[in-house]
């Protein structure tokens, strides 16, 4: 169903695969729902890559990666990558963006979760509210952190 004041589109009309399901999809309209489902994301998210040059230096490319594999690679291998890279894909994800500084400044609120599931999973929450935590993670593709959180909290 489209809400014609801001062309919204419910995300049970369009098949959205797995690896978005964190996303709030009534943040996107309907075009870029179908550009989730058609996968022109991913496409998106690779010339992002390549605007701020981050290579794979010993790794062949192969078209069964997706952004996971790729975020992963990225920590596991922690890749020097511009802050301004993960401003540009919050954006294109209709998500916050959360600077390393505000982190900092609030650290107290590490001790929330347990190390070794923060340092595992390179998250850290950054806002509590009554009914619900604000969480930065280096990966929002990895949907295997936040069913791990949702066991927690």
């Amino acid at each position: 169903m489209i809400d014609s004041n801001n062309q919204n589109l419910h995300s049970e009309e369009i098949k959205i695969p797995e690896r978005y399901k964190f996303l709030e999809k009534e943040s996107f309209t309907h075009n870029q729902l179908l550009e989730l489902s058609e996968n022109r994301l991913f496409e998106k998210f690779k010339a992002l890559l390549k605007k701020y040059n981050i290579k794979f230096k010993g790794v062949e490319y192969k078209d069964s990666y997706d952004e996971r594999v790729i975020m992963n690679y990225i920590r596991k291998y922690k890749l020097n990558v511009d802050e301004e890279f993960y401003k540009e894909l919050a954006e294109m994800l209709h998500m916050d963006f959360v600077s390393n500084r505000i982190l900092v400044s609030n650290y107290d609120l590490a001790t929330i979760l347990p190390y070794n599931i923060i340092r595992k999973n390179l998250i850290f929450i950054y806002e509590v509210e009554d009914d619900h935590i604000k969480v930065a993670t280096s990966n929002p593709f990895s949907t295997k952190i936040f069913e791990e959180l949702e066991k927690i909290i």
